[in-house]
């Protein structure tokens, strides 16, 4: 017998039409989704990956579809329930009165096959030049996967393109967005990505494949974004990455993989099953400061077997971390976590767009968890949808010195927002803005646009539109930016900020469905703390952004010189006037230029008492805040690219 699916129409217009219509659907399952394809249009607030498999959030219970007049009286005849409809309306942005400027040599072709969806760009500086290489994969339907790697002139880097061995990256369905780190100690980064067909790859910077890739998880294996973070102190970077059946998302893998010098090993304890999986890619750090890292993931729901939908922590020992998971009930989770210290307690929250049962409202929106899973007040904040495996953006927008929470938002009938909220949970002022699109397609990203030194946010549609708010609710100048194709021209790949030519403004980097992707030039001050550059925050991709950034916990175990960078919460904190702060630079930096930076709740740069190379070793400065007034502060310890921070009180 078929599935009778409610349909709740959104505004009723009569018995005849002359116009395609948005039409509402309350749905059970995908197989629901599946049996309407043939009688509609399109979906609007629904991704079909492939035959059988889609992309939606499934924690509402809904779709819309749009369809004909034709269309839906065949949905009537099927035994589809018919309540109401909608007018379809194009949506009309507002243009933009100022250009901005491509980055020269950009933007560059990738492929003639499939277009760029969920194929974010990765940024790295990967071979030491003070310049930016920039990466993407290319999926394909009749071509070649391939991976690219451009230098930031838009020139290929020797070797690339990569062709990836034909059958793999099938139609382009997996979270092919890449991390980038250092496997095997060199000094040099490697590009790690993977496909759906259970395989892992990982490619040095001449564009050869590292010995013993690509590593095959098991079958035909859909995978999640990588991260990468050295969890031993041997200066190699683990693969840290989850895998689950392409179909039916069953039979989930936690895995840690190292390259032990010939070959790629499972970390010890590792992988960590689970029954179902979801879109949500792990994310990892110490968030207690006790001296291991901590995976946090989303699961999948799987009703057939009564496993509900919940967020993983596990140390880097396999064990579950006291307190968690947090089960979500009959929900997916699949928003990947983003890490911040908004406490202000030297510890990391978790923070993710999930839905939650238990919750007294059941509220779909913004969670924030501490490092024991307790709900930190006044979270959750509401947000209807978001994109399905989306993080949400975290930096300073207004520069009071707290942190503000972005997402966009996936709403049906061309409703889609950019929201932002601060610490206490208000919209902020001029917020929520529309994007006159269903999607805001993947995570947005926050960084200086305009060149007030204030970050902006930054989200995709699937309209074809890259918009630019300010801190106010502002377009900012030369938003919302357009593809140079007119059709086939969405953007559904994660925007990345940072500064890729080293001249000291950020630039815009995007992958689009025209098979392209884009860099334009802003003339937005970088800065590599007041920033969230990108998918899970950075291209190590560990879900810490750059104003989240705390210390590395090392273990000496004896050694003379410390195994990594760390810097310390100051002491006594607060203090009046005077503070003592320590940090340690490891022999893999030494002769490096070293930066400690001082600003205020503003974010205004007030004191520099350290810019100069120094050798590896543990050090300590004081600083004197006689001549400053009361009020929150913070300190940055940046060397080469890698750059953490602090906050400190001063009270009078």
């Amino acid at each position: 017998m078929k599935t009778i699916l409610t349909i709740i129409l959104l505004l009723t217009f009569g018995n005849s039409y002359s116009f395609d219509i948005y039409v509402q659907i309350k749905i059970n399952s995908t197989s629901d989704i599946a049996q309407l394809e043939p009688f509609i249009s399109a979906f609007d607030d629904v991704k079909k990956i492939r035959e059988g498999k889609y992309s939606y959030n499934t924690e509402n219970g809904n779709i819309t579809v749009i369809c004909t007049p034709e269309q839906l009286s065949r949905l009537q005849v099927a035994g589809f329930r018919i309540l109401s409809i909608q007018h379809y309306t194009a949506p009309v942005p507002e243009p933009s009165d100022l250009v901005l400027p491509y980055q020269f040599g950009w933007p560059r072709q990738v492929s003639t096959g499939w277009p760029l969806y969920k194929s974010s760009p990765t940024s790295a500086d990967m071979n030491g030049d003070g310049k930016l290489e920039v990466s993407v994969t290319a999926g394909f339907s009749t071509n070649q996967p391939e991976l690219y790697l451009w230098k930031y002139t838009g020139a290929f880097v020797p070797g690339f393109p990569y062709a990836i061995p034909f059958g793999t990256l099938q139609t382009s369905g997996a979270m092919e967005i890449s991390a980038i780190g250092d496997l095997d100690g060199d000094g040099q980064l490697e590009v790690v990505h993977a496909d759906e067909n259970g395989n892992i790859f990982a490619h040095k910077f001449d564009g050869s494949m590292m010995t013993g890739f690509p590593y095959n998880t098991g079958g035909l294996n859909e995978h999640s974004a990588p991260a990468l973070k050295d969890l031993d102190g041997d200066g190699k970077d683990e693969i840290i990455i989850t895998s689950r059946d392409r179909d039916t998302d069953m039979d989930a893998k936690l895995h840690i993989l190292k390259f032990n010098g010939s070959n790629v090993v499972n970390y010890p304890n590792f992988p960590i099953g689970y029954t179902k999986g979801s879109e949500s890619s792990p994310v990892i750090a110490d968030i207690d400061n006790d001296g291991r890292y901590e995976i946090i993931v989303g699961t999948g729901y799987d009703n057939a077997s009564s496993y509900e939908g919940r967020i993983l922590c596990y140390n880097d020992m396999g064990e579950v971390k006291s307190g968690w998971p947090v089960i979500a009930g009959p929900y997916a989770v699949g928003g990947t976590p983003s890490l911040y210290d908004i406490t202000g307690d030297g510890k990391l929250d978790v923070i993710i767009r999930v839905k939650i049962e238990s919750h007294p409202n059941q509220i779909n929106g913004i969670y924030a968890f501490d490092y024991n899973a307790n709900l930190i007040s006044p979270f959750p904040f509401e947000v209807p949808a978001g994109h399905p495996f989306a993080n949400v953006s975290i930096a300073d927008m207004n520069g009071d010195g707290q942190p503000e929470f972005g997402f966009g938002t996936v709403e049906a009938v061309s409703l889609g927002k950019i929201v932002v909220f601060d610490r206490q949970g208000n919209l902020i002022n001029g917020f929520p803005q529309p994007v006159y699109a269903t999607w805001v397609d993947g995570a947005t990203a926050m960084g200086d646009m305009d060149g007030d030194s204030l970050p902006d946010i930054i989200g995709g549609t699937n309209q074809g539109k890259m918009y630019g708010f300010t801190g106010s609710g502002i377009l900012a100048n030369g938003f919302p930016l357009d593809p140079e194709a007119t059709t086939l021209n969405a953007f559904e790949t994660s925007p990345t900020i940072t500064d890729i030519d080293g001249d000291g403004d950020n630039e815009l980097i995007a992958g689009c469905n025209d098979r392209k992707v884009y860099i334009w030039d802003t003339p937005g001050v970088y800065d590599s703390i007041k920033i969230w550059s990108t998918f899970k925050g950075n291209y190590k991709r560990d879900g810490i952004g750059g104003s989240s950034l705390i210390p590395l916990v090392i273990n000496a175990q004896g050694n003379t010189l410390p195994d990594g960078l760390w810097l310390s919460q100051n002491f006594p904190n607060p203090f009046n006037p005077v503070t003592n702060i320590n940090f340690e630079i490891p022999q893999s930096l030494t002769g490096r230029k070293v930066t400690i930076k001082i600003f205020n709740s503003a974010g205004m740069e007030i004191a520099v008492p350290l810019n100069n190379p120094i050798n590896a070793g543990s050090y300590t400065f004081t600083w004197d805040a006689s001549g400053f007034p009361s009020g929150v502060y913070f300190y940055s310890l940046t060397v080469g690219e890698f750059s953490t921070v602090k906050r400190m009180v001063l009270v009078k």
